[in-house]
C-alpha cells in the first residue's frame, strides 16, 4: 500500500509527540511540517526526522501532496487552518478543542460535507484501549441501563499571562483545555445526546475560566462535570448504572479501567502502553482510504454538541 503521507501545522510539544506517534505506524510519515516561523519549523524537522520544512501553511499544502493534515497550533488558529485544508482537498486532523464556538464547527464541517473531506477532531481519549473496554462493558449490558455520569478534572499550572492556558487570545482556559474531555468523553459513555445544560463558572482577573462545574441532562440519564485549573483535584471518570458502575482513573489519559458489577469489582483492565495519539491516526488513515468524510467514533454531531455546550456555559456566566 502507498505510503501515507501527514503534514504538521504547527512545531510545539504536542506535535513532537505526533510525530513520534506516526514513527509507530506502519505505512506511514510525517513528510512535512509549517510553522509561522522557518527557524522553529526547521528545527522541528531536524529533530524529529521530517524531510521537509515550511515557514507558510499554505506553501506547504501546494508543493507537498499529503493525505492528511494533523493541525497542533494554538486554538484560535484551528478552524481557519481546518478551512484552509479542506478548500484544497486535504484531509485534516484537528487539535482539540477543535472549535470555540458551535458556529465554528458548523462552518467548517459544512465544507467538510460539501467537498466530500474528510475531517476529525482530534479526541484521543476516545480511542484509548480503556475507553473502548468501558464502552464494550457498556453495550454488552454488564452496569445495566446507564443513569448517570461523574467526572472530575484538575491541574494547578502556573499562572502568568506567558502560559498558554492563561491567554485569552490562543483560547485559554479550563473548558478548552479539559473540560473537552470530560464533555465528550461523558457524551460517548452516555451514549445519548445532551438535551438540557446548567452551568457555573469561576473567572479570574486574566479573563480565563478557571473552574466551571456543568450538569448535563441526557434522554435517560444526568452527568455533573468539574473541571478547574485552580486545584490538584483526584482526576476520574464514573459511568453508573441500574447494576453496576465503572470507574476510569485518569479519564483523558492513562490505561486502566475498573468494572464494578453490583458493589463489587469484577474486571480491572490495563490496556497496553503506547503513544495514546496512535489510535486516532490510525483511525484517521482508515477513514481517509475508505473515503469517509467523518468517524463514527467521533462524529462532527458530537464535536458541534461540546461547542455548543462551550456557547452555552459562555453565555450564562455573561448574563450574570
Amino acid at each position: 500500500m502507498k505510503e501515507f503521507r501527514i503534514g504538521i501545522m504547527g512545531a510545539g510539544s504536542i506535535a513532537v509527540k505526533f510525530c513520534n506517534a506516526v514513527s509507530q505506524i506502519e505505512g506511514a510519515a510525517v513528510a512535512a511540517v509549517a510553522s509561522k516561523s522557518l527557524e522553529r519549523a526547521q528545527s522541528f524537522a531536524k529533530k524529529n526526522g521530517v524531510a521537509r520544512w515550511y515557514d507558510s501553511y499554505e506553501a506547504m499544502l501546494e508543493q507537498e501532496e499529503l493525505d492528511l493534515v494533523y493541525i497542533a497550533t494554538t486554538i484560535q488558529a484551528h478552524c481557519e487552518l481546518m478551512r484552509l485544508c479542506l478548500e484544497r482537498g486535504v484531509p485534516v486532523l484537528c487539535e482539540k478543542s477543535m472549535a470555540r464556538s458551535a458556529a465554528e464547527a458548523e462552518e467548517v464541517f459544512r465544507i467538510s460535507e460539501e467537498k466530500q473531506i474528510f475531517a476529525m477532531e482530534a479526541m484521543w481519549a476516545r480511542f484509548l484501549p480503556k475507553t473502548r473496554k468501558a464502552m464494550e462493558w457498556i453495550r454488552e449490558g454488564r452496569i445495566g441501563e446507564v443513569k448517570m455520569g461523574v467526572c472530575t478534572l484538575g491541574s494547578c499550572p502556573p499562572r502568568d499571562a506567558g502560559n498558554l492556558y492563561f491567554n485569552p487570545e490562543l483560547g485559554g482556559g479550563t473548558m478548552y483545555d479539559t473540560g473537552v474531555y470530560a464533555i465528550e468523553l461523558m457524551q460517548y459513555l452516555m451514549g445519548e445526546p445532551v438535551i438540557e445544560v446548567k452551568t457555573m463558572m469561576e473567572r479570574e482577573e486574566m479573563q480565563v475560566d478557571v473552574m466551571d462545574q456543568v450538569l448535563l441532562r441526557f434522554p435517560h440519564g444526568m452527568a455533573a462535570l468539574q473541571f478547574t485549573l485552580s486545584a490538584m483535584a483526584r482526576e476520574v471518570l464514573i459511568i453508573s448504572g441500574s447494576k453496576g458502575r465503572i470507574e476510569l482513573p485518569n479519564p483523558h489519559y492513562g490505561k486502566e479501567c475498573i468494572l464494578y458489577e453490583g458493589r463489587e469489582e469484577t474486571e480491572h483492565f490495563i490496556g497496553d502502553e503506547e503513544n495514546g495519539f496512535v489510535y486516532e491516526i490510525r483511525e484517521a488513515m482508515r477513514c481517509v482510504r475508505e473515503g469517509r468524510i467523518e468517524s463514527p467514533v467521533i462524529p462532527h454531531r458530537d464535536t458541534v454538541g461540546c461547542a455548543r455546550i462551550f456557547d452555552q456555559i459562555w453565555g450564562e456566566y455573561e448574563v450574570q
